[in-house]
């Protein structure tokens, strides 16, 4: 097929041709499809192999000036044959920069995946729902949220064993795999408009999580209501983490989500906050000086996972790990 799917514009007659031209094949038999580079080609080609239960291997080549995606699909291939096809880090890249330049909005369902879960963690997002008086990005998820997933993949100790607490956890994906990597019990919080989805992703994840016993609480930032998400007689957690959490907050607001850590954090713990450098970095300073008066801080970048960045793009992808100060604790 060549360019076929770019001139049908609607989805499920987009489907239906893919369908029927898998339906051809031979037992080893492929289908070959070059078509426009997009996130949407690409998803809904994701989307077809699951339901065929079909291979698919991705690849984009250069077409001049512009790149085109090159799609196989089938039931079995050599794979060696099929990996010596194409520029690989070509592939790797343009892929990355398709999927991961913001939240993939049109997508009911996102999943994470890594060589060190098990299972795939599957989350819904509210993509249509405009959720009344209250901030809606927290219903989709964001690329750093899987640069933190794949910073403690790569780091289990951090929350294998402890009892971790997300704040703003939006779909609940950071605090899932936190889960899923042994967690001893984690705590979901967001406002209470976020509570019934991060309900519904627990649900949608029993399997992978095992024994890992996971909570989902109200929680508005600040120390009294902090209290309410405490475990009776608890001295605190061991990991607090926040995925994208800190952007544009008033200063009440910036004040309160510290309050919320450092009452939330037991005295070795330590809190895990991604953050993405974006406009608005004077308003999210308030946090930072905040911060600073009560916790030791430490930076890392996670531009190294990629999600949409590479290494030309510096440290605009930060997690900071804070530490109460002696005079804090």
């Amino acid at each position: 097929d060549k360019g076929t799917v770019d001139a049908i514009h609607d989805a499920p007659e987009k489907v239906q041709m893919l369908e029927s031209a898998a339906s051809l094949l031979q037992p080893d038999g492929i289908l070959i499809s070059i078509s426009f580079a997009t996130a949407a080609q690409v998803l809904l080609l994701r989307r077809v192999a699951a339901k065929l239960q079909l291979k698919l291997a991705l690849l984009i080549v250069q077409a001049q000036k512009e790149i085109r995606l090159l799609s196989l699909l089938g039931r079995s291939w050599d794979t060696s044959i099929v990996d010596s096809l194409g520029d690989q880090e070509l592939t790797k890249r343009e892929l990355d920069k398709l999927l991961y330049t913001g939240p993939l909005r049109s997508e009911q369902f996102v999943a994470f995946d890594n060589k060190q879960l098990a299972m795939s963690i599957m989350v819904e997002q509210e993509v249509k729902k405009q959720r009344l008086g209250e901030d809606s990005t927290g219903c989709v998820v964001w690329p750093s949220a899987h640069s933190m997933c794949a910073h403690l993949c790569a780091h289990p100790e951090l929350v294998r064993g402890k009892r971790v607490v997300e704040l703003g956890a939006g779909t609940g994906l950071v605090g899932l795999v936190c889960g899923a990597l042994g967690a001893s019990e984690v705590v979901l919080t967001d406002l209470l408009p976020g509570v019934e989805l991060l309900q519904k992703n627990v649900a949608l994840n029993s399997a992978a999580l095992g024994e890992t016993p996971i909570k989902v609480a109200e929680l508005r930032w600040g120390k009294e209501a902090a209290k309410k998400v405490m475990p009776s007689g608890c001295d605190g957690c061991d990991v607090v983490i926040g995925c994208e959490v800190i952007y544009q907050h008033d200063d009440e607001t910036a004040q309160a989500l510290v309050e919320a850590m450092r009452f939330l954090v037991r005295e070795d713990g330590i809190c895990l906050m991604a953050y993405e450098f974006r406009d608005g970095l004077m308003q999210d300073a308030v946090f930072f000086d905040c911060a600073n008066e009560v916790f030791e801080v430490s930076g890392e970048s996670l531009v190294q996972y990629g999600f949409g960045l590479s290494s030309e793009d510096g440290d605009d992808r930060m997690l900071y790990t804070y530490h109460l100060k002696k005079t804090q604790q």
